[in-house]
């Protein structure tokens, strides 16, 4: 499971860079209409990405429904806020 509080790695993912902008905006303003877009975009990518494993290893249809948003959340705390 993905988490937004790892330090970023040298090959980020594109949910790792939605937290990475989330938690900008939130700092900037917590009130930016950004904000609502930008966790549209992130359980879009969430379900993109778990096509893509569905497809990479050949799971059905009933694995990906049960498995579409995994891999973290992006309201999680940013690590180096502690």
């Amino acid at each position: 499971m993905a988490n937004i509080k790892e330090q970023p790695h040298s090959k980020q993912t594109i949910c790792e860079l939605h937290r990475r902008m989330y938690r900008e905006l939130v700092r900037r303003n917590p009130n930016d209409p950004l904000i609502l877009v930008l966790e549209q975009a992130f359980q879009y990518a969430k379900k993109m990405g778990n096509r893509l494993r569905q497809h990479r290893n050949n799971y059905d249809d009933g694995w990906y429904e049960t498995h579409k948003y995994d891999g973290g959340e992006l309201h999680e705390p940013d690590p180096t806020s502690r």
